[in-house]
């Protein structure tokens, strides 16, 4: 890798090199160097040229001779100027457009040709307007010198009628000069001209033609930027073919034009598009081209192809290599410059090495490779893999060694704002060829190179340490200062990984080490900073000498727990600090062991000799909460990081990989297990007794009629408060490991296990969480002023977030009913974030799809007598509550209030009528639901339906008139019972209605015959057929109940026939016939009369029950008479 020499900035961050061209392997050169040699040319945006010689001995770099400054010249210089003027206009028509001076421009391209010495080359310097040539000389005593500068674009204008031209690309072969030059036109359309140059390095040049080229209409745009205003456009001449022209322009679009002659002035000339390959031209002869192309910024295959066939018939492709400048994966790594040997008949020798000028990476040298081997090195990714092997220890130094000067130019990079998309692009390709990426095993080299990153012992640190002198204190700000530079290193390791495409395609547990290491650096960070600060407490503090502070303990007992071996150079402090990989899991491990000997002291009541006091033991409790805060924030900031800034989170790594991060596996649960075990114990030791009611139940202060707390509780609250803040930031990380630990199980029966483990830690600690909270509003409520009480109740709101978070649905419906409970002056917010849970949480992870919150809400409402509430939930729900009562039948009475009001009116009827079918046993309520289940019929326009339930209603009411008339009697009513329960089918309907008393009056023998006959009659066809005797036997009972000769004899000395019509009608026989016809026992329908019933019954009268002759005719009369009014009305009707 070669560095420009330094130049003046800049004003803004830009990318200085643009162009640049190569001669390479040049055998004079090589001989006098003692092996390969080449030279270069490079250009920058600024208008500088450097030159570039290479050999074994080194690669140097020299900026070419300031451009002369414009000097005042007297009255002789300026008369000799124009005398030269006049002489070149006269003898040499070209040298009006001949300088020589640089014109300073930016170069769109440059061209290094050999002179027939050894030490003189001769570069072309193509800008916008002109194209320049240098001669440079080497050896003993170098120097340049600008020999002309040709304005290019003058001289085309005398041709050419040109608008705004720009040269954009050229070629130089032998003595000629191409010339690409586009022209934006008005209208915005874009023209090609082909300029012609005749170059000669001891004269001037001279223009040959200018002409347009037809088929450009369909040219990319060129594009434009700070440093090339033609970027995109190459243009290649064949060396053997005259006017032989190849054009690569933007978007890969390869054009061919040749012409066997040289064209005349007004000759247009034509385009035809070939292959679409970017091109770089090496060799061609009449009948061929050879072409080898290197891909560009923004292609993904970075292949060198070879181009052959006929000039006429296009050309065809042939891919040959890969070139290692322009990997797939190195987008950003822009291939400016390639040259490579050629034989004498101008074809690649076999087995050539190519040199390959890269923006990013300086000099890179490539190989030809079949296009048979590149096809088998794709299709079996395996066996290159299997060619590299497992990495040897001096492979895995060089890895290192590239990773960290990765790194170092990195940080370099950065320093300057500069992005490290370039850098990274040619990453993958360094780390391949170095047997890195070979395979799984292999790329453990990345996480052993973080590991040893991370635990990187600085010199300081491997002499000794860097603590001061007495009390434990260490150099907080020169550790400080070190974990910075590893976090620093780190991140951009993370970064390039990211950049060069590589992160991602690590194998899991290699990003998850990498991942993991990032997180425990910064957590290492935050500690110290914890750290520092308790010590310069500790220093402000008055008669703290000797004591050392717990956070300071741990910190201590980690690093014990982290030593290897009794030789360990550090004392445990720092060497928590220095290999953080191995003692931030200790950290968990300590703070876990300090929480078992909190809560041993606890629970013994404090009664053992050395035990601490209460207030002590909430201190400690909150230091080790406090530290415990300050490491896994920093592990979250981190990991956040990650997920904005490369889409990968190592907790979704260690979920795929099936195995719980840091954070999370077993050894971290039970250490977070121990310290929340700590917080309960101190607060059971607070409070007097772990059977406290708070403790036991969490809503007894809450929902009691009882406004005070006792004064122990309310004495205590300030303490219990200030507790319960270090209880549950402690459980939140408990319970969040356990989701972690959860997600990422996979085997059955582990998850089973750990999923019961889940449970019962979440139950008792969220249920102890959820009493610190309801005591926490009563004794703001209770207490009110008192100092040491909470501003406000936000516990509860903290309780209900974690409860939702991890499926504790019973402490998240109390903890809502108790927000709901004052959620009266925040205008409905806790009724809202409750049925908001209701919405969003399902069922968790091992229980049934119905196993949801809402599900739990409805159950619990019912259980604790609610069901108002149920019904009261918003319409959203009410899909989900069908379905939940319609599986539970002993809640049918929900369900039609629920469909009624949802607007379902058939629904409704239908599930009115099931609940009134399990109330057979009581009448009254069986009655109402009858009768809104005909209401909702109705609403639902269900005529049929409407009228089957108007039949039933039809029974009931002849059950109740026949249970009053029984009851007016004194007899026994139907089902035996003085009250109206029982409902009563029809055939027991009718047998109670025809067994009455003897002893009863022929009057109530009558109206019983009448409403058995009305029960008969309501009920369908098929029902009454099934019945016929008791149709029969009830007709008789009504024809019976009358005394017919009697009746007869009193009404023959009627002295109107009003009289007469009204003593029939009531008679059992009239009323029961009309009472037939009225519910169609009798055949009337809309249209049709069916006689065969009316015959039937009025044979029965005749021939059967009345015998004599005056009473039968009564009997008869009474029956036709009722028939006949009845036909009367309804055809009135």
């Amino acid at each position: 890798r070669c560095d420009l020499p330094p130049t003046p900035p800049p004003p803004q961050p830009q990318q200085r090199t643009v162009v640049t061209a190569f001669t390479a392997d040049i055998p004079e050169l090589g001989a006098s160097a003692g092996g390969p040699s080449f030279v270069g040319m490079m250009g920058s945006v600024d208008g500088n040229l450097f030159f570039i010689q290479g050999s074994p001995q080194g690669i140097f770099t020299k900026q070419l001779a300031a451009l002369p400054s414009q000097q005042t010249r007297g009255v002789l210089g300026t008369l000799g100027s124009v005398l030269s003027w006049t002489y070149h206009e006269a003898f040499l028509p070209g040298a009006k457009f001949i300088k020589h001076v640089s014109s300073g421009a930016t170069p769109v391209a440059v061209h290094v040709a050999m002179d027939d010495t050894v030490n003189h080359l001769h570069v072309y310097v193509l800008t916008a307007n002109a194209l320049e040539c240098w001669l440079v000389t080497l050896g003993m005593r170098p120097r340049e010198q600008l020999l002309w500068s040709f304005q290019s674009l003058l001289a085309a204008q005398g041709e050419a009628h040109l608008h705004a031209p720009a040269n954009a690309s050229f070629s130089v072969v032998g003595s000629h000069a191409y010339l690409l030059v586009l022209d934006k036109e008005q209208n915005g359309n874009t023209t090609a001209y082909i300029h012609k140059l005749e170059v000669k390095a001891d004269a001037h040049p001279l223009h040959k033609y200018c002409l347009p080229v037809l088929g450009t209409g369909s040219l990319p745009p060129a594009a434009s930027g700070p440093g090339h205003p033609w970027e995109g456009y190459q243009l290649h001449a064949s060396p053997s073919i005259e006017d032989a022209v190849l054009l690569m322009a933007p978007g890969r679009r390869l054009y061919e034009w040749t012409a066997r002659s040289v064209p005349q002035r007004q000759q247009q000339l034509q385009w035809q598009q070939v292959e679409p390959q970017p091109a770089l031209l090496l060799s061609d002869d009449p009948d061929t081209l050879a072409v080898a192309a290197v891909m560009r910024r923004s292609t993904h295959t970075g292949a060198v192809a070879e181009l052959q066939g006929s000039t006429a018939a296009g050309a065809k492709q042939r891919r040959s290599s890969g070139a290692s400048a322009m990997d797939e994966d190195e987008e950003e790594a822009e291939a400016l410059g390639l040259a490579g040997p050629l034989d004498d008949g101008s074809r690649l020798q076999e087995g050539a090495v190519w040199l390959v000028m890269n923006a990013t990476y300086g000099l890179l040298q490539a190989g030809l490779m079949s296009g048979d081997e590149a096809a088998s090195k794709q299709a079996a990714p395996d066996q290159a893999a299997q060619a590299y092997g497992p990495l040897t220890a001096e492979q895995q130094m060089h890895i290192h060694q590239l990773l960290d000067s990765l790194i170092n130019q990195a940080a370099a990079v950065q320093a300057q704002q500069q992005p490290l998309m370039g850098l990274a692009a040619g990453l993958r390709k360094r780390l391949h060829n170095l047997g890195a990426l070979a395979s799984s095993d292999n790329m453990q080299v990345f996480a052993s190179y973080s590991t040893g990153l991370v635990d990187m012992m600085p010199k300081q640190w491997a002499l000794g340490g860097l603590s001061s002198t007495g009390g434990g204190s260490i150099a907080g700000g020169l550790m400080a200062q070190l974990l910075a530079e590893k976090e620093a290193k780190h991140a951009l390791l993370l970064q390039c990984l990211g950049d060069g495409g590589m992160l991602h395609s690590l194998p899991k547990d290699v990003l998850r080490v990498i991942l993991e290491n990032a997180e425990k650096l910064a957590v290492a960070s935050s500690v110290l900073a914890l750290h520092m600060q308790v010590q310069a407490e500790q220093r402000e503090a008055e008669g703290m000498e000797g004591y050392e502070p717990l956070i300071i303990q741990v910190i201590h007992a980690a690093g014990l727990l982290t030593t290897v071996s009794a030789s360990e150079p550090l004392p445990p402090q720092e060497l928590f600090y220095a290999r953080p990989s191995a003692s931030i899991p200790r950290l968990l491990q300590a703070l876990g062991s300090a929480g078992a000997q909190v809560a041993d002291q606890a629970s013994s009541g404090l009664s053992r000799p050395g035990d601490e006091g209460a207030r002590t033991l909430i201190q400690h409790t909150h230091d080790l909460g406090k530290l415990l805060g300050a490491a896994v924030a920093a592990a979250h900031a981190q990991r956040d990081s990650m997920q904005i800034a490369q889409h990968v989170s190592s907790a979704h790594v260690c979920t795929q990989l099936g195995n719980p991060g840091w954070l999370a596996n077993q050894s971290a649960r039970q250490a977070l297990d121990q310290l929340a075990l700590a917080c309960q114990a101190v607060r059971a030791l607070l409070l007097g007794s772990p059977n406290h009611p708070s403790t036991t139940d969490p809503l007894s202060l809450m929902l009691s009629q009882e406004s005070d707390l006792d004064a122990r509780t309310l004495g205590t609250a300030p303490a219990l408060l200030e507790l319960a803040l270090t209880t549950f930031g402690v459980v939140e990380v408990l319970l969040a490991g356990f989701a972690a630990a959860v997600a990422a199980t996979q085997q059955a029966d582990a998850k089973s296990e750990l999923l019961g483990e889940y449970r019962a830690a979440r139950g008792r600690c969220c249920r102890t969480l959820l009493a610190d909270a309801v005591l926490e509003v009563q004794a703001r409520e209770s207490a009110a002023g008192v100092e040491g009480m909470p501003a406000s109740d936000c516990l509860i709101w903290q309780v209900e977030e974690l409860a939702a978070a991890h499926h504790c649905f019973p402490q998240l419906f109390d903890a809502s009913q108790v927000l709901q409970a004052r959620d009266v002056e925040r205008g409905g917010a806790a009724t809202a974030r409750f049925h908001q849970h209701m919405m969003a949480l399902g069922a968790e992870e091992g229980a049934a799809e119905t196993e949801t919150f809402a599900r739990y809400c409805y159950q619990r409402l019912l259980d604790d007598a609610r069901p108002a509430d149920v019904l009261l939930l918003p319409p959203a729900f009410y899909a989900d509550l069908r379905q939940f009562l319609e599986e539970r039948p002993q809640h049918a009475g929900l369900l039609w209030p629920l469909l009624l009001r949802a607007g379902d009116w058939s629904g409704g009827a239908g599930a009115l009528a099931l609940d009134a079918r399990a109330h057979m046993a009581a009448f009254p309520k069986h009655n109402r639901l009858l009768c809104l289940s005909q209401l909702s019929h109705t609403a639902a326009g269900e005529a049929a339906a409407t009228q089957a339930t108007s039949a039933e209603l039809q029974l009931l009411s002849v059950q109740s008139r026949l249970h009053k008339l029984a009851m007016a009697l004194e007899l026994t009513p139907p089902g035996g019972s003085p009250d109206l329960a029982q409902v009563l089918d029809v055939p027991a309907l009718v047998d109670t209605a025809l067994a009455t008393d003897a002893s009863a009056p022929a009057e109530a023998k009558g109206r019983a015959a009448t409403l058995a006959l009305e029960a008969l009659a309501v009920c369908p066809q098929d029902v009454r057929e099934a019945n016929r005797s008791k149709f029969k036997l009830s007709w008789r009972h009504a024809v019976e109940a009358t005394p017919w000769d009697f009746l007869a004899s009193q009404l023959s000395v009627a002295e109107q026939a009003e009289d007469w019509e009204q003593a029939v009608q009531q008679t059992p026989v009239y009323q029961a016939a009309h009472v037939c016809c009225g519910h169609g026992a009798f055949g009337f329908g809309p249209s049709v009369r069916d006689t065969a019933p009316v015959l039937e019954v009025e044979g029965w009268i005749g021939m059967e029950w009345v015998t004599k002759s005056p009473g039968k005719d009564l009997a008869l009369q009474a029956f036709n008479l009722a028939i006949l009014q009845y036909d009367a009305q309804q055809r009135e009707v």
